[in-house]
Formats: C-alpha cells, sequence, structure tokens
C-alpha cells in the first residue's frame, strides 16, 4: 500500500505554533527589556557614586573651612 503524507498541518497545530511563537517573541522582548534596565541602573549608578564623591568633597571645604579659592 501506498500512503501519501499530509505535509499541511491541521488547525490546532496551527494555531498551537502560533502560541509558540507568541510567547518566543514575548520572552525576547521581555530580555532585551531587562538587559536595558540593568545597563541602565549601572549607569545610574555611576552618575550617583560621582555624585557623592563631589559632594564630599564641596562638604569638606565648605564645613572644615578650607578655602581654595583662586
Amino acid at each position: 500500500m501506498i500512503y501519501q503524507l499530509d505535509f499541511w498541518k491541521t488547525e490546532e497545530e496551527s494555531r498551537l505554533d502560533s502560541i509558540v511563537k507568541n510567547v518566543e517573541a514575548v520572552k525576547q522582548s521581555s530580555d532585551k527589556v531587562r538587559k536595558g534596565i540593568y545597563a541602565r541602573h549601572g549607569e545610574l549608578y555611576k552618575k550617583y557614586v560621582d555624585l557623592e564623591e563631589r559632594f564630599q568633597i564641596l562638604e569638606r571645604n565648605i564645613c572644615h573651612g578650607s578655602p581654595k579659592i583662586s
């Protein structure tokens, strides 16, 4: 007997494939957002440390009376 294979997907399979593709797309998108948030957090942390150091220098010069005006 000769059988002919059906290469067309059924409606149920195609809906499942569509759902899987959508879930993968959402996962990729959320991964990009997560990486972006961590990158932005790193940038903000560096700025915070810089501002804290600058504030300490200003506070030290103002409060301890060591004027260095040229």
